[in-house]
């Protein structure tokens, strides 16, 4: 490689390296996947793709960076605050 893509390359990694990471309680997850039930969890960083959450209670859970894509929320209650960050 060239002098230029590493410095271009090195310049971006404290970028990479600043990002936040999220990570899932992972009993939050098993909790709310089995009972439909999980008020005040952590799921930041959860990935929930498909999952069936119809009625859940997410009353003040933390979703932030959740993957929810094709999960069902039909009648679900997301009350509260979602992003504590």
């Amino acid at each position: 490689m060239n002098q230029w893509l590493w410095r271009s390359l090195l310049s971006l990694a404290p970028l990479y390296l600043s990002l936040p990471a999220w990570a899932a309680d992972p009993a939050a997850v098993e909790q709310l996947l089995t009972t439909n039930q999980c008020p005040g969890c952590d799921l930041s960083g959860a990935d929930l793709a498909g999952a069936n959450l119809f009625g859940a209670n997410l009353v003040n859970a933390n979703l932030t960076g959740a993957n929810l894509s094709g999960a069902n929320l039909g009648n679900a209650t997301l009350i509260g605050q979602f992003n504590r960050g």
